[in-house]
């Protein structure tokens, strides 16, 4: 159906000046079908994405609006009749870039008709919580997309991972690859190393809640270019992943086992562009060791978050410390002996995450005044240290932040312009030193 523009524009103006009719004029885009005159309307309304609750039905997902009659008609509805509802719904999304599917409605077949729909216009897909999706699916949706390049899928207990060379193959622009609780990721469905492609657009994987085996191993292999890497599983494959990829920037890792743990940091040593590194211990307190290594790795922002802290922010969980004074101290005194050996190098802008540590006291403080340029530091949850020392910790970072501004000390700079800057860097480092004391 084609509208002239001049009702179009009209339309758009009552949307916008009356929220409240949004949920019904929008609901002519499931009769109507989905074209580029309805599609530009949409993107003027306020927050939310454009979603289908049922055949008769088009709404906007607002947080806390009540459901609607027909929402909780369809909530009630057999497993069957959704998954024949959803099938009919993909068929209406052409021309759509981005994709998001959730719920026991979603099946394959869903995915071959949302694929077909959307074509290789279709750049982002993320699928998630559903136990009715299978490897089929995504090898369809894999025949039709040539263009994506993010995939993201959560919660999915049949995909066993089977799909993926073919994905990769079939997608040579692929930039970002999530699998995350899988149980049956390549249960039976290896990866096949004997595959002569290289997924050389590939940039961030994640693999995390998944059976890892020699299948990682052999995808790893593929991804020469890959740049960010989260993972929590054994850390044999660390090792892999150090070999495979070389221009590794950005490493998260979560892991309960202390021996896990001590040996991932260890493998890192040898990733020479590594810059950011996640460190989520579960029920464990990081050893002063596995601190001091970490305080030898060239980086410019580590986050030592509570693996409790990210689940439940506002629960003061004083003996479940993940770091404690003497650790703080490890990593600071490493930190500063790294950069006292590299005299002939700029100091660079660093940030620190230390969230959940709620052992840290006054101790700890004193040890992180004699961070040097330090930029930004994160320590909500650690419920110990009083309010003086978080001032003088907010003055140390208001004066790291000021003197990093430009980057490095020294980049892009006159000699004259980096010789002041050493000048008022040392002036500073002096004053903290003198404030620690």
């Amino acid at each position: 159906m084609h509208l002239p523009d001049a009702v179009i524009n009209n339309i758009s103006l009552q949307l916008l000046q009356q929220p409240d009719s949004q949920a019904a004029v929008v609901s002519l885009m499931s009769m109507c079908g989905v074209c580029q005159q309805w599609r530009d309307v949409a993107r003027h309304l306020d927050g939310g994405v454009v979603h289908f609750d049922a055949l008769q039905t088009c709404g906007r997902n607002k947080l806390g609006r009540p459901l609607t009659p027909t929402e909780l008609k369809f909530r009630g509805s057999s497993a069957p009749a959704k998954k024949v509802f959803f099938q009919s719904a993909a068929r209406l999304l052409t021309g759509y870039t981005e994709l998001v599917l959730a719920g026991e409605g979603i099946s394959d077949v869903t995915l071959l008709e949302a694929a077909r729909a959307a074509g290789d216009k279709l750049v982002s897909v993320e699928v998630k919580d559903t136990s009715t999706v299978t490897d089929a699916g995504f090898a369809s949706l894999a025949l039709f997309t040539s263009r994506l390049k993010s995939l993201r899928l959560t919660n999915l207990p049949r995909v066993r991972g089977g799909f993926i060379a073919g994905l990769l193959e079939r997608c040579p622009g692929l930039e970002v690859l999530h699998l995350e609780n899988l149980p049956r990721c390549w249960e039976g469905q290896g990866f096949s190393s004997t595959i002569a492609f290289r997924a050389r657009s590939l940039r961030t994987l994640s693999i995390l809640g998944c059976k890892v085996d020699i299948s990682a191993a052999a995808l790893l292999a593929k991804v020469p270019e890959l740049r960010c890497f989260s993972y929590d599983g054994p850390a044999s494959l660390m090792r892999l992943l150090c070999t495979f990829c070389p221009k590794l920037e950005e490493v998260c890792y979560s892991s309960s086992c202390q021996d896990s743990v001590s040996e991932t940091i260890r493998c890192l040593l040898g990733a020479r562009k590594l810059r950011v590194l996640e460190i989520t211990p579960r029920n464990m307190v990081l050893s002063p060791d596995q601190l001091h290594t970490l305080g030898l790795l060239p980086l410019t922002e580590l986050r030592l978050n509570s693996y409790m802290y990210n689940q439940q922010p506002a629960i003061n969980r004083a003996s479940q410390s993940h770091l404690d004074n003497e650790g703080v101290r490890a990593l600071v005194d490493s930190i500063c002996h790294r950069i006292n050996a590299r005299s002939g190098q700029e100091a660079k802008p660093f940030k620190l995450s230390l969230c959940g540590a709620t052992a840290l006291t006054h101790d700890a403080v004193s040890a992180l005044l004699r961070l040097p340029l330090l930029s930004e530091l994160k320590i909500d949850g650690c419920f110990r240290i009083n309010s003086m020392d978080k001032m003088r910790l907010v003055a140390k970072v208001k004066a790291g932040a000021s003197l990093g501004a430009g980057g490095a000390l020294g980049c892009g700079r006159s000699a004259s312009e980096s010789a002041r800057d050493q000048r008022a860097f040392a002036s500073h480092m002096h004053r903290m030193l003198r404030t620690a004391a």
